[in-house]
């Protein structure tokens, strides 16, 4: 079935289909699966996805996996209040796969030089230093690989 959906990523009724399952009470691991599928839209066609993502984006308690695709789709499709929300996340303590997450969803956001620099001086994690690095150098902001997944198999990395 994702194959077929990632073929259809950008057509509206994919994403009236999809943004129905999501209002619906579902496992982590699938909500995963759609908003991996909706990062690698062009353009998000049905708005209600937006509202949905800004509401889990804010609660704290969302399974942080599922949150962690989100604040990836935020951080493309979303405005500037969600960039905006996901930076003010990073100065908490985090996990490993969130903090990358947060660094990925922010190259849209004005303010990320100074958070780059920050982590770059301040953080001892010499794979999130690397990732600031690789983000820093892109010329376009880079959430899909080219012919692969989304950014968050870098996001998603074990930490060693």
């Amino acid at each position: 079935i994702m194959s077929f959906l990632v073929l259809e990523k950008n057509r509206k009724y994919i994403h009236d289909g999809l943004e129905k399952v999501l209002s619906n009470s579902i496992y982590p691991w699938q909500e995963m699966k759609i908003w991996e599928l909706l990062i690698q839209s062009d353009k998000i066609k049905n708005q209600n996805i937006i509202r949905i993502a800004k509401e889990r984006v804010r609660n704290v308690n969302y399974p942080s996996p599922a949150r962690n695709y989100v604040m990836l789709f935020l951080g493309k499709h979303g405005d500037y209040q969600d960039r905006e929300y996901i930076a003010s996340i990073w100065p908490q303590e985090l996990p490993y796969q969130t903090k990358r997450c947060i660094l990925i969803a922010l190259q849209e956001y004005s303010g990320r030089t100074e958070i780059y620099n920050k982590v770059q001086t301040t953080e001892g994690d010499i794979m999130i230093t690397c990732l600031v690095e690789y983000l820093k150098q892109l010329g376009n902001p880079r959430y899909v690989y080219e012919n692969k997944n989304i950014a968050s198999d870098l996001a998603f990395l074990p930490p060693y």
